[in-house]
């Protein structure tokens, strides 16, 4: 095996380590809310890279990047659950208030002026992303037209995944008495039934360059006093 090949091992497995936690942990609780937040972390340990600036849009990019890579060496197991969750899919893709438009101001400079205008567009949105939800899950032959749609359905789903998320870390969610938990309780489900799949695919190539994760581990005992990483 060749050294570099050595080193994404050694990522990888530090990636799934910290993925069984969380996923382990998601297993111990009834309630949908902490059931959510766990598997989250779990998947942000799946694809996040200590490279990047933490903003929204280089996330965003580094989730694309990684659902790429899942399409690429993982397609058919994906299609299967895709297949088994889709009812729960679009009912997560078309619930506006887990929709990142929703909750953003209108602008004129982008042709949205009334709410008549802002309903037209989003469900054009919506009506785009099942199209490319039902091409994922087609039979054919066109692999690399499937691994784009494939790609594009998780990019879609964990864009609206993503708010959830920050409706429940940020206060927006009041658990059981909130009224998103609609979203909460289809996001874990899809969250369930997703994230372990996404730790096999890792497991599966574990000797590929899935990224190097973010705060590596440093020194040789718990809270040794050693210098930053990256001297």
């Amino acid at each position: 095996m060749r050294a570099t090949d050595h080193r994404f091992r050694e990522d990888n497995e530090r990636r799934i380590d910290r993925m069984n936690t969380w996923i382990e942990l998601a297993e111990t609780t009834t309630h949908e809310h902490v059931r959510f937040v766990f598997l989250w972390i779990a998947y942000e340990a799946a694809h996040q890279n200590h490279q990047n600036e933490s903003s929204e849009r280089t996330q965003g990019e580094e989730r694309r990047r990684f659902h790429d890579r899942l399409a690429r060496c993982d397609r058919g197991r994906l299609q299967s659950i895709l297949r088994a969750r889709s009812a729960d899919i679009v009912r997560i893709l078309e619930l506006r208030q887990a929709h990142p438009s929703f909750w953003k101001r209108w602008r004129e400079d982008e042709g949205v002026a009334s709410a008549a205008e802002w309903e037209r567009k989003f469900r054009k949105r919506i009506g785009s992303a099942i199209d490319g939800l039902n091409a994922a899950l087609c039979r054919d032959d066109q692999l690399r037209v499937k691994r784009e749609m494939m790609s594009g359905t998780l990019n879609n789903l964990f864009t609206n995944l993503s708010i959830v998320r920050h409706q429940i870390v940020h206060g927006g969610s009041a658990g059981p008495k909130s009224r998103g938990r609609t979203q909460v309780i289809l996001g874990a489900r899809l969250l369930k039934a997703l994230v372990p799949c996404f730790r096999d695919s890792i497991q599966w190539n574990i000797d590929k360059d899935w990224g190097k994760p973010p705060y590596p581990r440093v020194g040789s005992v718990a809270d040794e006093e050693c210098p930053p990483p990256w001297l």
